[in-house]
């Protein structure tokens, strides 16, 4: 399951960063309040539901329009949709 997870995490990452211009680490740092997230993650550190979970939503929250979500990452209600 966590490879799964890593691997969403991955494809939201570089579908993110095709269209928008920035570093990964501060893409990171903004979505996982860690600039080095994916790094330690991908260097075989684990992380948390939680930590999955909110890095997804700022993702949600944060989608550029002309980025395509990855069909294989189930994508959570926008929070401002949520709140309506």
């Amino acid at each position: 399951m966590e490879g799964e997870l890593k691997a969403n995490l991955r494809a939201l990452a570089d579908a993110y960063l095709a269209v928008s211009p920035g570093k990964e680490t501060g893409l990171w740092l903004r979505a996982a309040n860690d600039a080095r997230f994916m790094s330690r993650v991908e260097g075989g550190k684990s992380f948390t539901v939680k930590t999955y979970d909110r890095a997804v939503a700022w993702f949600a929250d944060n989608w550029p329009d002309r980025a395509e979500w990855p069909e294989f990452v189930a994508r959570p209600v926008h929070s401002s949709e949520a709140a309506a």
